[in-house]
């Protein structure tokens, strides 16, 4: 990779004007810098042929984010 991954540093004083930037899509229950993976799992369910580079990029981070949310480190709350 010639270029950082997923983001580069985050300092946000609003988490909503974050999930847009990085995610085209703001879910209405943010917690923090909390979001509801099941939010996720409803709102990037599948690419089609014609999406953009940037659908591509969003959807590439909520997958990140779903698998970090599920697998990494589950809320077991």
């Amino acid at each position: 990779m010639d270029e950082l991954v997923v983001t580069g540093l985050v300092v946000a004083t609003d988490w909503r004007d974050v999930c847009e930037q990085l995610l085209g899509r703001v879910s209405e229950t943010i917690y923090g810098a909390r979001i509801d993976v099941n939010w996720l799992k409803r709102n990037f369910s599948g690419l089609y042929v014609e999406s953009s580079e940037v659908q591509r990029e969003q959807h590439s981070r909520t997958y990140i984010l779903m698998i970090i949310g599920d697998l990494l480190m589950p809320d077991k709350s």
